[in-house]
């Protein structure tokens, strides 16, 4: 047996005077930004959306970043915004002349700095919703699509979070809010049970030939197959048949690494939830049960009926 003490020396701290205290910094005033909107021959854009995004800490994740600034650029092409100091700042530029749309990559920025955008085409800016209807029946009016956008362009802890509300009719046509040139996820999410669907979304038409059947290249647009929703219920019980309250369901479809849906399970082991039905477009899924009394389950991959 091993024992050990540890001795502590005290010492006495005297109060600081006034001249050595240290005192909260007073908030900096708003300082003028100016960015500069170019196209493809370095001319200046007129009449450009110049949009900043702003945080009040260089750290964290995209939800924080929620202060928003949007300017327009002037015959030169030059857009000027007052930027409060005190918060980290990412802007890009937007342009969009009639059904065609030119975007930049997002950048980050100093208040009081300046910077350049190159608009370049974003040939994809509207998305049509497939089979809307059918899940308005079942939320109503609590829809809507965000994006995400990939690491590729926005590295992390930069990405930021955009949505938009999802209008009314069938099969309806949305046009893209002001993103930054990017490749994204489209998610399709309800208020408050979270996400329904997703569908990856570059600017650009893909060139493979099974995602032809998504594009409409005269209008532009690609179509979100937000499949035919279908009501799964389910019943979680242990090995002697006791239903087990509080697992969570993680679904995933095929081939995603983001969960296509989460639920808990109530005091009688059941869960509920409705899910896109597996069709063209829409894969099966997989099916993730965890509980932290419990080891793990997986399903294989299937279909769900």
């Amino acid at each position: 047996m091993i024992t050990f003490g540890i001795t502590l020396s005290f010492h006495l701290l005297h109060p600081l005077n006034p001249s050595q205290q240290r005192t909260k910094p007073k908030p900096r005033s708003p300082t003028q930004t100016a960015i500069k909107v170019l196209d493809s021959q370095g001319k200046g854009v007129p009449l450009a959306r110049v949009l900043f995004l702003g945080k009040q800490s260089p750290f964290g994740d995209f939800q924080e970043w929620g202060k928003r600034v949007e300017v327009r650029s002037d015959a030169r092409g030059i857009a000027r915004a007052e930027l409060s100091p005190n918060r980290s700042w990412m802007v890009w530029a937007c342009l969009d002349k009639g059904k065609k749309r030119f975007a930049s990559d997002a950048i980050l920025v100093e208040a009081g700095g300046r910077a350049r955008l190159l608009l370049r085409p974003f040939p994809v800016p509207f998305l049509r919703l497939m089979g809307l209807e059918a899940w308005q029946k079942i939320y109503k009016d609590d829809l809507r699509i965000e994006w995400i956008g990939s690491p590729l362009y926005f590295p992390d802890p930069v990405r930021p979070r955009f949505s938009a509300e999802i209008p009314k009719g069938a099969n309806p046509v949305l046009r893209l809010p002001p993103l930054p040139w990017n490749t994204y996820y489209s998610l399709f999410v309800h208020k408050k049970e979270g996400l329904l669907g997703f569908m990856h979304l570059s600017p650009t038409f893909s060139t493979t030939q099974t995602a032809q059947i998504l594009y409409e290249r005269d209008f532009p647009l690609k179509r979100f197959p937000l499949g035919t929703p279908i009501d799964v219920q389910g019943l979680v019980f242990d090995p002697l048949g006791k239903p087990i309250s509080g697992a969570r369901i993680l679904l995933f479809a095929q081939n995603a690494t983001l969960p296509h849906r989460e639920v808990k399970t109530n005091k009688k082991g059941l869960f509920r939830l409705f899910l896109a039905k597996p069709e063209v477009n829409v894969g099966a899924y997989k099916v993730l049960i965890l509980h932290p009394n419990y080891q793990p389950l997986m399903t294989e991959s299937g279909t769900l009926v």
